[in-house]
């Protein structure tokens, strides 16, 4: 995911956000922006999560939170590139704690509730 984001003109406030106490912990929180929007709609969120002890982790979706506002990069978002985020985000999150919990807004909804079916089969 930093790869990414450093091969693109990422808004600094729209990069992807780990808030991390420096080792595993028995929860972590994952929390998935809405389509259009970036990790900072959780910044908020995500700090009290961090303050009660979890992990949190907030990553950025494919094409979104550019520095161009008027970008058309948007368009490139594929359903494909989105099960890669949401494998990735998971396997992300295992290594932050022991108990996963994905929350998501909007588009960050339907990878959310894409990831629950996933872990049911």
């Amino acid at each position: 995911m930093q790869a990414q984001e450093q091969a693109e003109t990422v808004n600094p406030l729209c990069e992807s956000k780990v808030m991390g106490h420096g080792a595993r912990t028995q929860r972590v929180v994952v929390f998935v922006h809405g389509f259009t929007n970036c990790p900072e709609q959780f910044e908020v969120l995500g700090q009290q999560f961090y303050d009660a002890g979890y992990n949190v982790f907030i990553p950025r979706m494919p094409h979104h939170g550019l520095s161009d506002r008027l970008t058309t990069e948007l368009s490139k978002l594929s359903t494909e590139a989105l099960v890669a985020f949401g494998g990735d985000v998971v396997d992300i999150a295992q290594g932050l704690g022991d108990e996963v919990t994905v929350v998501g807004l909007s588009g960050g909804g339907a990878v959310t509730a894409w990831l629950r079916r996933r872990a049911a089969t």
